[in-house]
């Protein structure tokens, strides 16, 4: 009877979840080596609408972006559109001065910033191994304007509230490997319940393999780097039937030739 009483407060979202820092290594797929200074590649929709955020709130966006750790200061796998914007930065520490590197999360909502640390578990990581990082951004509306808030491995890390009310532009969405690494994306324009986004966080960190997954009835765009193995694909194929995304190329010279590689990625959760 007392065991049974000490095991109530534990959710099934509690119990999938392994320790912190367990260290586990699950391979995965990423898009990496798309820009390189003020030339490059990246995936682009077409059309501005429909897409994710491109009227008034509610939506969400949910990704699973990496870094190497590598000391490259600035590092990103960006996710993004004019009024929002999702990222991953690896802020290693200048060699003169000398402080704790850093790895954060970072989103925008119409220029209000939330950039949480992000617990890099067993620093150094080796080239070939990767931190995945899952973050999902949440907007609603909230009194005369919209709240925002951001989720990283399963836990609410920030939240945001502006007056004003949400504005969409008309820029499109782009998925930019940058120099970091991006594995997946799906969002959608709708509000998920708290049990939804749990679920989601649980399923796409334990789908084989992990790979940001859709919310039943709530997503309509969901792009994975894993869909075609080792191929850099043009156009991007939108798994939830939305807008495909073809590869778009900008600046001069000749923009490199990006990858799709396979590496071992430890997760935060």
């Amino acid at each position: 009877m007392t065991a049974k009483r000490g095991t109530l407060w534990k959710t099934s979202w509690r119990r999938q979840k392994p320790e912190i820092g367990a260290g586990q290594r699950v391979p995965m797929w990423f898009f990496s080596g798309f820009t390189v200074l003020s030339s490059g590649l990246l995936y682009e929709q077409p059309l501005a609408a429909p897409s994710i955020g491109d009227a008034a709130p509610p939506f969400w966006v949910g990704t699973i972006q990496g870094s190497y750790l590598l000391p490259v200061t600035g590092a990103s796998s960006l996710v993004g559109r004019s009024t929002w914007v999702q990222d991953l930065k690896w802020l290693p520490a200048p060699i003169s001065n000398p402080i704790v590197d850093l790895l954060k999360a970072f989103a925008s909502i119409q220029g209000v910033q939330m950039d949480p640390v992000v617990n890099q578990l067993n620093p150094p990581l080796s080239p070939v191994q990767v931190r995945a990082v899952v973050q999902m951004l949440v907007v609603e509306p909230y009194l005369t304007g919209f709240r925002a808030t951001l989720w990283v491995d399963g836990t609410v890390r920030e939240t945001i509230v502006k007056k004003t009310p949400y504005g969409p532009a008309l820029l499109k969405l782009r998925i930019e490997p940058s120099r970091g690494l991006f594995n997946s994306l799906a969002g959608g324009n709708a509000l998920p319940t708290t049990q939804e986004i749990q679920d989601w966080f649980s399923a796409t960190r334990y789908a084989n393999p992990p790979a940001a997954q859709a919310i039943p009835g709530k997503t309509s765009d969901r792009y994975d780097a894993g869909i075609t193995p080792g191929v850099v694909p043009n156009p991007l194929i939108n798994q939830a039937g939305g807008q495909a995304a073809p590869l778009v190329s900008f600046g001069l010279p000749p923009p490199p030739v990006p990858a799709n590689i396979l590496l071992d990625a430890t997760f935060g959760y």
